[in-house]
């Protein structure tokens, strides 16, 4: 493996961390009680400070800022108070133990609540950006009061039967949903469906069959290799 300059200076801030660590675990061992209470300190505040920049990446980068983000830094600020009141053991054992047991569940609390409410935000298919994000549901094709864009007179185009089985990305919904309902019969098209070639119940237990279904681009094209669906917007 050859490395140039500009790839050896990448690499300085990680092997420096690693032995400020590997020293840090030798003077907790090998040190004087002070001297492993300043060392244990100084590998407190490394851990903490990796999470905090951990947070400052995902923030500042390539990530959109969000709740996620900045459970890294609430779990760096927790660990190193939980750190400093174990080393340096400010208080007698009991206010000690409930002040780190206070401060592990706020964090564990707050990081859990977070993080549930990322999941769950993440679990829905919604179209729209900024403030205003709404479900798919909303343009399902001949929904009531549905979004699904109408034809100003009747299509030049109109399927009856052997339609084509649609797919796409969560973005586009809205699209090949005015397409639907300008060319396929009235009836129901579940965007959470299976896809099918009929509009026929689907076995117990399983969601209802559909011609026009919104996986979200990556599993969309994964359904049109496999020939579960003919047509991927």
């Amino acid at each position: 493996m050859n490395l140039n300059f500009d790839e050896l200076v990448f690499l300085i801030p990680p092997l420096a961390a690693l032995g400020l660590f590997v020293g840090a675990i030798v003077a907790m061992v090998i040190g004087k009680p002070r001297t492993r209470r300043v060392w244990a300190t100084v590998l407190a505040v490394e851990v903490a400070g990796t999470l905090w920049l951990a947070y400052l990446i995902q923030t500042t980068g390539s990530y959109p800022p969000g709740a996620v983000n900045w459970v890294w830094a609430l779990a760096g600020s927790g660990l190193l108070a939980i750190a400093l009141l174990a080393i340096w053991r400010p208080f007698k054992p009991k206010p000690r133990r409930l002040a780190i047991g206070a401060i592990a569940a706020a964090v564990a609390a707050l990081a859990g609540g977070s993080l549930a409410r990322t999941a769950y935000d993440n679990s829905l298919l919604v179209v729209g950006d900024g403030g205003l994000q709404l479900g798919v549901e909303s343009y399902e094709p001949f929904a009531p009061d549905t979004l699904a864009a109408p034809l100003g007179a009747p299509a030049a185009l109109r399927l009856t039967e052997h339609l084509p089985r649609i797919d796409g990305a969560t973005a586009l919904y809205p699209l090949y949903a005015s397409f639907a309902r300008a060319t396929y019969p009235e009836r129901r098209y579940d965007p959470h469906g299976l896809p099918g070639d009929s509009a026929a119940a689907a076995p117990a237990g399983e969601s209802a069959r559909s011609e026009v279904i919104c996986s979200g681009t990556r599993d969309a094209y994964d359904l049109l290799l496999a020939g579960e669906v003919d047509l991927v917007f």
